[in-house]
């Protein structure tokens, strides 16, 4: 069977047509799939209490942004510069608007680069940067915040704050900037066959200049000097006066960032050993190929606690989607019964081979409850103020935790 027959949908329809099935269609179109295979049982199983638990850090809330992996990173290192500055991490917040302006003005510098220096035809362009490996996306990497934080720094929430555009950034924001990115890209190509390369890269230049006019014009201008003001612990008034972002970084932030590493747990590849996510561009410094060391899950969890109890959260990658409930917010793979609706799902490493599980959102882990030396349940925290925090049943961690980033103080192994 090459396409489908009028007699095929016969027979799907003699097939289906039984009193089962459409009293399962009834039921589940009247209360939607999330309820109609919802078991209200194992909400009760997952009580928000944790044996392990770090202090609670500021609420983020990325709203209608790809913007997870960068406010999920400033939870990871805020309670360090927080610890710094002498304030209680819940005190601090981090502009994750300053740190999304860089990131949008290097993935342009890349594209605008990738036209000039490539040999390649229009129709190249289409099928690569003007096509399905398109640079310009609001979504990143853990490597990637790490390579901003160290080339431009840090400052306070109140320093460049978010405001309506970068709050909803999928409305009018990320169009524009990819309107002009991508015509800006094309007359570069143009260039090409008029110019010289010295003054190709002068033209690139002010293109460069109107991008960061027009991100500064709808995101606010980054700051090159700031004072920061804030009570202390003992609620003594502080002013840092005249820092620069990257002076603030230096201070206050002494993680080496680059000690976090990514683990995942791939069945399909030898563990303890070192593997590579291939991304577009692994040219670009900051969209790299992605190094992970695969380890199994109990390494993963086992590393994770350590980390926890010695005050660090846990930046982990999920998918999520299937097994959460937003009202009680919990993950569990319990959650849902959906052979009720005659599917059954992928095991963990059928999901992973065929990429049905793989990274959708980044969050922190800051609590675990421990029973018997195992972990039940994981303390989440989300980066959408309405479900700040998550529940995370140690089952959800198994099937769909597809990467932790663990500090190699805590590691204990060595790594390949």
């Amino acid at each position: 069977m090459k396409s489908i027959t009028t007699s095929d949908l016969e027979q799907f329809r003699a097939s289906y047509h039984c009193p089962s099935n459409k009293l399962i269609e009834k039921q589940a179109t009247k209360k939607g799939i999330a309820q109609f295979t919802l078991d209200k049982q194992i909400l009760r199983e997952n009580p928000a209490v944790f044996n392990i638990v770090l202090p609670t850090y500021h609420f983020y809330n990325q709203r209608d942004s790809v913007r997870c992996w960068c406010f999920s990173s400033l939870n990871l290192i805020e309670g360090n510069i927080a610890h710094n500055l002498n304030i209680t991490p819940r005190q601090l917040a981090l502009s994750a608007n300053y740190l999304t302006f860089f990131d949008k003005l290097e993935k342009t510098n890349y594209l605008y680069n990738y036209v000039i220096e490539k040999d390649c035809s229009l129709e190249a362009l289409r099928e690569t940067v003007f096509g399905p490996k398109d640079p310009l996306v609001e979504g990143s990497f853990f490597i990637n915040f790490v390579n901003l934080v160290y080339k431009y720094g840090l400052v306070p929430a109140s320093v460049m704050p978010e405001n309506k555009n970068t709050e909803n950034s999928r409305d009018y924001f990320i169009d524009l900037w990819r309107e002009k990115a991508r015509m800006d890209a094309l007359e570069l190509f143009k260039f090409k066959k008029e110019v010289s390369t010295q003054k190709l890269y002068q033209i690139k230049k002010q293109k460069l200049g109107e991008m960061y006019a027009l991100l500064s014009k709808i995101s606010g201008e980054p700051p090159r000097v700031f004072d920061y003001k804030y009570n202390d612990r003992s609620g003594h008034r502080r002013i840092l006066k005249n820092y620069t972002p990257t002076g603030f970084r230096d201070e206050f932030l002494t993680l080496d960032l680059h000690k976090f590493r990514p683990l995942r747990s791939d069945p399909t590849h030898k563990y303890y050993t070192d593997q590579i996510v291939k991304k577009a561009y692994s040219d670009n410094p900051f969209r790299p190929e992605i190094q992970y060391f695969n380890v199994p899950k109990s390494d993963m969890k086992r590393l994770a606690i350590s980390q926890l109890k010695s005050g660090l959260p846990v930046r982990i990658s999920i998918r999520t989607g299937l097994f959460k409930d937003r009202r009680e917010q919990v993950f569990d793979t319990r959650l849902h019964n959906y052979e009720k609706l005659g599917i059954k799902l992928a095991d963990y490493e059928t999901g992973i081979a065929t990429k049905l599980i793989l990274s959708q959102h980044a969050m922190v882990i800051t609590g675990v409850q421990i029973e018997n030396g195992q972990p039940v349940r994981w303390k989440i925290e989300n980066t959408h103020t309405p479900n700040q925090f998550y529940v995370m049943n140690d089952n959800f961690f198994d099937k769909y935790v597809v990467e932790v980033s663990i500090y190699s103080d805590y590691f204990d192994f060595e790594l390949k």
